[in-house]
């Protein structure tokens, strides 16, 4: 029997941006080759704004471990202790925490739980996980869902979208009658656009390819050309890019410095805003922004111990499924060695009695019915365990 293995890779938060920008924007199809080249059976890439992760499943014989790391994230040297790599129950545990919202850097924020469920969705329905990814990724969503239920209200509701609408208040002094240009309707643009709203904003200007997500009454504006974008910037007070692009959305021969508001968010990775048009204004990147999440992060101190109790139940929880998918060929084999025990005993009886016998016939064969069963059961049992170890 071939051994399975489930690992989880991808670079942690100590990774600066501009090396995050430059070493993790390959296009998709260059990781999916390069998972399939080392060994990968099953995968799931999960992208967010502030991290890229794959989870996936090997035979450990055909597993280039070395070459997949060094392909996916080919960092230089002092960067090479970003790149983390988890396998079985460490790989669960990342994925149940994350689901929880207890890696990000706004602990306990919500929208990770829907940008796991959509890379989850995309792999399967290319066709890129199997039976044991698609359980993993059923669970996470289930034990992030039960993690949100277990927490204060306050807490729970609580999203990095939130957390640009106090940045922006507090440099603007207030948001409310103040223009706002969103660059991109993406999970993150939309929860931008909700707390603006909550907040009181004046116009919400939405650049967007796709217009027909975007809301058409008041105070939203949509916005699909880029020739327009230069005179809804000069009337905004502050734009926020949400989605970044191969090349910077805003350069130096695009726009000039006088047509952009006095604040500039920038959370695309790659970042669309060039840092050399933005010189005399308040220009905050994706990496300023998760360092104030973990500077305003909510204090789970209360909420830690049961949280961590929690996510190792709900590890094991799967483990003990993993185990359990492992098992199936034994279990099919068993059932087929009852099968055919049961059928050679009963063609024997039905050969050498009449009618009147069979019955105390087959009570009597029932003894050793069920000692060629153990025996049988015992053997397979046996190989399963030797291969596990």
């Amino acid at each position: 029997m071939k051994k399975a293995l489930l690992f989880a890779t991808g670079v942690d938060e100590r990774l600066p941006l501009v090396l995050r920008e430059r070493y993790l924007a390959l296009p998709e199809r260059e990781f999916l080759g390069i998972l399939r080249e080392t060994g990968c059976s099953a995968f799931v890439l999960l992208e967010t704004c502030q991290r890229l992760e794959v989870y996936g499943t090997v035979e450990e014989e055909s597993f280039r471990r070395e070459d997949l790391l060094q392909r996916l994230f080919p960092l230089p040297g002092p960067y090479r202790t970003c790149v983390f790599y988890l396998e079985n129950a460490d790989a669960v545990r990342r994925l149940f925490r994350i689901a929880a919202g207890l890696e990000s850097a706004l602990r306990g924020e919500v929208h990770i739980l829907g940008q796991l469920k959509r890379a989850w969705e995309k792999a399967h329905r290319n066709g890129h996980t199997n039976k044991l990814l698609n359980a993993l990724f059923q669970d996470a969503l289930r034990v992030g869902k039960k993690v949100r239920r277990s927490l204060r209200r306050e807490q729970a509701l609580r999203s990095f979208g939130s957390l640009v609408a106090e940045v922006l208040e507090e440099l603007l002094g207030s948001l409310e009658g103040k223009s706002v240009c969103i660059l991109g309707w993406g999970t993150l643009g939309r929860s931008v656009a909700g707390t603006l709203l909550s907040r009181k904003a004046g116009t919400i200007f939405v650049f967007s390819r796709h217009l027909h997500h975007i809301p058409q009454e008041k105070p939203f504006v949509a916005i699909a050309e880029k020739s327009v974008l230069k005179e809804v910037l000069a009337q905004s007070h502050a734009a926020v890019c949400t989605s970044g692009s191969a090349r910077h959305l805003f350069a130096p021969e695009d726009l000039d410095e006088a047509a952009l508001p006095q604040v500039l968010v920038d959370l695309a990775l790659p970042r669309a805003i060039d840092p050399a048009l933005a010189q005399g204004k308040k220009l905050l990147d994706l990496e300023t922004f998760l360092n104030l999440a973990r500077e305003r992060t909510l204090p789970f101190a209360q909420e830690s111990e049961h949280l961590e109790a929690l996510i190792a139940e709900e590890v094991e929880r799967f483990l003990r499924k993993w185990r359990g998918f492992r098992a199936d060929p034994i279990i099919r084999n068993i059932a087929r060695c009852f099968e055919e025990t049961f059928l050679e005993a009963g063609g024997a009886i039905i050969q050498t009695c009449n009618r009147d016998e069979q019955e105390l016939l087959l009570l009597k064969h029932m003894e050793w019915v069920r000692r060629k069963l153990f025996c049988k059961t015992a053997e397979q049992v046996r190989r399963f365990f030797e291969e596990e170890r």
